[in-house]
């Protein structure tokens, strides 16, 4: 009878011809006596105890709230960024809390860039990064994104251009 498993051309045909154990059966028996010694739990008495320290809840009212912004101010702050330059409003999102996402393009000669202010909201059903931001992005003639950063962060009530 020839081994499917090849332990007979590697001289363990021990295995298959004595005492009806089968290879399976053996190694069953190796891996609970290695599993045992490896997973020895120590007496539950021995590990020592650790106090959890109280932590109070936070109530609402020392909750801040996050701070909003209306879409004129986010407009100026665009004005302030790429001046009179003719725009395209592309996309526009508000939620229980006024808006969080306002997208224009500025048509450029070989593409077009696009400012992006968005109102993090770390509580979505896909997080974001908190905080009150525009960026921009620099896409080709063929709408391609080449290039991007961020221009502007609302911090401690007020707009910082970024570099």
């Amino acid at each position: 009878m020839r081994d499917l498993i090849g332990f007979k051309d590697m001289g363990l045909d021990s295995f298959n011809e004595k005492d009806n154990l089968s290879r399976r059966d053996i190694l069953k028996g190796t891996g609970a006596l290695s599993a045992a010694t490896l997973l020895k739990i120590p007496d539950a008495s021995a590990i020592p105890s650790a106090e959890i320290p109280a932590v109070p809840l936070l109530q609402p009212e020392a909750i801040s709230a996050p701070e909003l912004v209306s879409e004129e101010e986010v407009r100026s702050i665009f004005r302030k960024l790429f001046g009179d330059a003719e725009c395209k409003e592309t996309r526009k999102r508000d939620d229980a809390d006024g808006l969080h996402l306002l997208e224009v393009e500025v048509p450029q000669t070989d593409g077009h860039m696009e400012y992006s202010f968005r109102r993090g909201r770390p509580e979505a059903d896909k997080p974001e990064l908190p905080g009150l931001r525009i960026d921009m992005a620099i896409y080709d003639e063929k709408g391609m994104p080449i290039s991007g950063h961020s221009v502007a962060q609302k911090i401690g009530g007020v707009w910082k251009l970024t570099p």
